[in-house]
């Protein structure tokens, strides 16, 4: 989609020096983690590189189709010398052709991560002939301004919150570090982004005609302000800067050929192992339904909890939560109709889908990296003052204390048995999603060690800011309103 520059973009680039091996410490440290994802990340070149073909056909022009011939040679097996050519080619003229293409921007600068670590072992013999820490140092620099500059011709972060991978707690930050939205975790209601988590007329079914929130799976149309230009311009209108997206991926409704991400938006994910996850999903629905039938029916609730529900009658849970057993992490990639894919069909098909639109993320975040991880990715590449780091809402322990539930309460163990190992696209999204999330710790961590700040003096650019507003503090990180002169055009969908 087209956008129109925020303010003029220089080359220049903050030139802070780092301390003698930092950077190359920082990298085997990182890279260490992907011995075994030699796999992946081949796979992050390739599909990338496909990506990036298609929507560079798109724009037909000489720099675009320079960058492709770049791309080709940057992860072959060409001397190191090729290889660093290739590479600063590469980023030079990604900056360029991401200035059209925020999309681009975002699969250019993990490819080029991704050729960076699989040259790792050759790179520990023959950086040092190559100037060591500069070459990190000018690799940072180039690919941290590629980020901030896209971040900056956005103007609202897109959350896909994966129910219990951390979204409540990351929509509290959002909302600490001064982020506008609507709702207690930015979800207005007419945009049609609720979880669909149970079958209504089942619970109904159980519970003699008893109503229970999340129950609209089923319901697979949103509503009226879909699609990225109606429901963008909508909350953009408005003025709000986040929005949480508990449901799926858009333009769905006709299968998952037209599933995309919104290009205008700055897309963040959380991702969470698979069992975790599902177990976690579990008992917190078993305990709000223990609640909800405890004060419903005051007499009754607790002995028909127990009967019905703690229970390890498969065919029941299959009926009442089908997208929560099967692959729920796929599904909320998948757009709208495959979302209610019917229980144990989500396979190859799907799993190829999600992986093309994980990797169109400007941030993947990893719940189980830890704080530090979640907590760089946070402040490096949003600006967010308050992270997760510092959050942790609706944890199981708080859960449980406010609703009287214990998880040895309700014996589901052959629930589990048969559920937990049939979680093997889930498993499979969940390992993509931890390569991509250690490639950004990788560039935001060497942004942060030669002092790299997210903010647009990184990039050399100049906010406009009134007077009257010089000394507020920032609202919502490197998405504040005074770093945007221009509006961005309420347009673009990736493919």
């Amino acid at each position: 989609g087209s956008h129109v520059p925020i303010a003029v973009f220089t080359i220049l680039l903050l030139t802070s020096s780092a301390s003698c091996g930092t950077l190359q410490q920082l990298f085997y440290n990182t890279t260490s983690n992907f011995s075994q994802s030699e796999d992946q990340l081949r796979e992050i070149y390739n599909v990338s590189k496909e990506l990036i073909q298609q929507r560079i056909s798109a724009h037909q022009d000489v720099e675009a189709e320079e960058f492709r011939r770049n791309l080709d040679a940057i992860c072959n097996n060409g001397t190191i010398d090729n290889f660093f050519q290739s590479m600063r080619a590469s980023m030079g003229l990604l900056r360029r052709v991401a200035e059209r293409d925020t999309i681009i921007a975002i699969l250019g600068r993990r490819l080029v991560l991704a050729c960076l670590t699989l040259r790792r072992v050759i790179l520990k013999t023959e950086l040092s002939k190559y100037g060591g820490e500069e070459v990190f140092s000018d690799v940072a620099k180039e690919l941290y301004a590629i980020h901030v500059e896209s971040v900056l011709r956005k103007t609202l972060v897109d959350y896909l919150h994966i129910s219990k991978s951390g979204g409540t707690s990351f929509s509290q930050a959002a909302r600490l570090s001064k982020c506008k939205m609507r709702g207690g975790i930015g979800q207005p209601l007419y945009i049609g982004d609720l979880p669909h988590w149970l079958n209504r007329t089942v619970f109904e079914n159980i519970t003699n005609g008893l109503h229970m929130t999340w129950s609209i799976y089923g319901k697979i149309e949103r509503g009226a302000v879909s699609g990225c230009e109606r429901r963008i311009g909508n909350v953009s209108m408005q003025g709000m800067q986040y929005l949480s997206n508990e449901y799926t991926l858009h333009g769905g409704l006709d299968g998952m050929a037209g599933v995309h991400l919104c290009q205008q938006v700055v897309n963040v994910v959380t991702l969470r192992q698979a069992e975790a996850r599902l177990l976690s999903h579990l008992h917190f629905l078993l305990a709000h339904i223990k609640v909800r039938l405890a004060r419903i029916r005051r007499n009754t609730g607790v002995d028909l909890f127990q009967l019905r529900f703690c229970t390890n009658n498969v065919s029941m849970w299959e009926g009442l939560i089908p997208a929560i057993l099967d692959n729920y992490n796929v599904r909320s990639f998948i757009g709208e109709r495959a979302f209610h894919t019917a229980v144990w069909g989500i396979g190859r098909p799907h799993v190829e889908v999600a992986r093309r639109l994980l990797l169109q993320f400007d941030l993947v975040l990893d719940l189980d990296a830890g704080d530090a991880a979640t907590n760089l990715l946070m402040y490096q590449g949003l600006g967010w003052n308050v992270t997760l780091a510092e959050i942790h809402a609706r944890t199981a322990e708080v859960v449980s204390s406010k609703t009287n539930y214990s998880r040895t309460e309700c014996a589901i163990e052959k629930l589990l048995a048969e559920v937990l190992p049939r979680q093997g696209p889930d498993r499979e999204l969940y390992s993509l999603g931890r390569t991509l999330s250690l490639l950004d710790q990788l560039l935001l961590g060497w942004a942060r060690e030669i002092g790299l700040r997210p903010e647009p003096s990184t990039i050399n650019a100049t906010a406009v800011v009134p007077p009257e507003e010089a000394e507020a503090p920032i609202r919502c990180g490197l998405l504040d309103k005074r770093y945007r002169s221009t509006e961005v055009q309420q347009d673009g969908a990736a493919e």
